[in-house]
């Protein structure tokens, strides 16, 4: 979560777009899009990545491997997406 969160606000400061203090991804998705850039994850991915901000810093909640997989799945295509696009 915290890997694409930097990402997304990363490619936003490069377009010059303000954004909230937030680690909501989809609000950061949503930024992106007003924006023209057409983001390769789609919204629910990014509602489920968010909770990861919180949730998995903590004992307790802990995603499972597979979960933990789609995640590093999902950073690596967020970060390929961003040095092909990043300005």
């Amino acid at each position: 979560q915290q890997c694409i969160e930097k990402y997304l606000k990363a490619l936003l400061i490069s377009r010059l777009v303000d954004f909230p203090r937030t680690h909501d991804l989809a609000a950061l998705g949503y930024l992106c899009k007003q924006s023209g850039i057409i983001f390769p994850i789609d919204d629910d991915a990014l509602e489920l990545l968010t909770a990861y901000a919180v949730e998995t810093r903590y004992p307790g909640t802990q995603p499972t491997v597979e979960e933990a997989k789609e995640a590093v799945k999902l950073a690596r295509i967020v970060r390929r997406f961003i040095k092909k696009n990043f300005n």
